[in-house]
């Protein structure tokens, strides 16, 4: 007796799945405000806002963040916050709620001079996942983060001290885990389960 290869399938998807992911990188080079609709994708829905710059986490709106093309550290471009002082807020949500989203990397670069960098990631929920200080050079070079903060639904980043001094460009998040589901000992036992059937039925 044969066995069908849709059985073998069937029997081992519970245990061998192991979901897909896709990752972008924002590059904020240019002028103007930054829309709403700006990064946009299948997998996520982003917004962008500068807010009360007394703070952290849920607070109020003061205005808006804009691209800028050079001269925050060596950055080629840069997100920056309006008014000054102000902190700046990106929000990452999935379009499947269901979904991981992980924020991998991001520069930054200070204005006019070397400037203290802050940074704030927030689930949906605004518990804190992550944060961290550091120095944002206006010369020479950029303070690069790789905070690999993950969150299920979204996450929110934001930072400061002041988002008008310290831009952030080449920010790289990832929608989905790519994680793969190893197979446990019992699958092995269940495979050659099925090849040994197959042998004997072969030889009746």
């Amino acid at each position: 007796m044969r066995v069908p290869a849709f059985i073998v399938a069937l029997a081992l998807a519970p245990i061998c799945s192991g979901a897909g992911a896709a990752t972008y990188t924002l590059d904020f080079t240019g002028s103007g405000a930054v829309p709403d609709t700006f990064g946009d994708n299948a997998e996520a829905d982003l917004s962008y806002r500068a807010i009360d710059a007394t703070a952290y986490g849920d607070v109020a709106t003061t205005g808006m963040l804009s691209f800028w093309g050079g001269g925050y550290g060596d950055l080629d471009g840069g997100l920056w916050g309006n008014p000054n002082p102000s902190h700046g807020e990106i929000r990452i949500e999935a379009v499947d709620p269901t979904e991981t989203v992980s924020i991998l990397s991001f520069d930054m670069g200070g204005w006019s001079a070397d400037e203290v960098a802050e940074w704030r990631i927030f689930d949906l929920s605004w518990s804190l996942v992550d944060s961290g200080d550091g120095i944002a050079p206006n010369t020479g070079g950029r303070l690069s983060v790789t905070p690999g903060a993950s969150a299920v639904g979204g996450l929110i980043f934001q930072w400061g001290a002041d988002a008008w001094d310290v831009a952030v460009d080449n920010f790289t998040y990832r929608v989905g885990d790519t994680t793969a589901v190893p197979l446990p000992a019992g699958a092995w036992l269940l495979i050659g389960g099925i090849g040994a059937i197959a042998a004997l039925r072969r030889r009746a």
